[in-house]
């Protein structure tokens, strides 16, 4: 029964642990990094709330057009002394609303909140825009730094490759020792560069 139970719990970690190992090996391309910023960013979701808040006062002060309507009803119940009278007495009424004319004041005040929510709708795109692009500028650079990091690799390569030659060429006596030392430098700095890419 132990041996079952420990299998069942081995089995179970595992279904848990292998989608998180596998979800950790997948590349991330130029296009999921911009998804993923967009859906995260928290001032993006910020200009999206304002943009959401600019179109309900659009449809607030549309409604400022229609009329206001008020209904109310009371009941009074009241005891005269020992006589035992009540008097009952009911209240209703009903009260409504219509602005005839206030200089257009509440046109302009409609008008003002839809240009109002066409401001923010186009701020939050170009917020958009502009992270997408600040995110293409951050993985050039990236895809830039692997490049040199190649390029370097390679420089370095060819120059080992070089005073590899260069030695036969010194011990033949063709070339004097400081051509040997001079292209020992240059694989140095090479190595140097290798290094710098690395660390970008």
């Amino acid at each position: 029964m132990i041996k079952y139970l420990f299998a069942y719990r081995l089995v179970f970690l595992s279904m848990l642990i292998l989608p998180l190992a596998l979800r950790a090996q997948n590349t991330w391309d130029l296009e999921a990094c911009i998804q993923y910023a967009m859906d995260n960013n928290l001032q993006i979701k910020q200009k999206r709330l304002q943009s959401e808040a600019a179109d309900l006062d659009v449809k607030q002060n549309l409604w400022g057009f229609a009329p206001s309507l008020e209904a109310s009803s009371g009941l009074n119940m009241t005891w005269a002394g020992n006589t035992n009278k009540r008097n009952l007495t009911n209240n209703y009424s009903v009260n409504t609303q219509v602005p005839l004319f206030a200089g257009f004041q509440q046109w302009h005040q409609y008008n003002k909140s839809k240009i109002d929510k066409d401001i923010s709708r186009l701020q939050s795109e170009i917020m958009e825009k502009n992270i997408a692009l600040n995110i293409m500028g951050f993985y050039l650079n990236i895809l830039y730094s692997k490049e040199m990091l190649l390029v370097a690799q390679e420089q370095f390569a060819l120059s080992e490759m070089q005073i590899e030659r260069t030695q036969q060429l010194v011990e033949a006596g063709n070339l004097p020792q400081g051509s040997l030392l001079e292209i020992e430098s240059q694989a140095a700095t090479e190595a140097t560069n290798v290094i710098n890419a690395q660390n970008q």
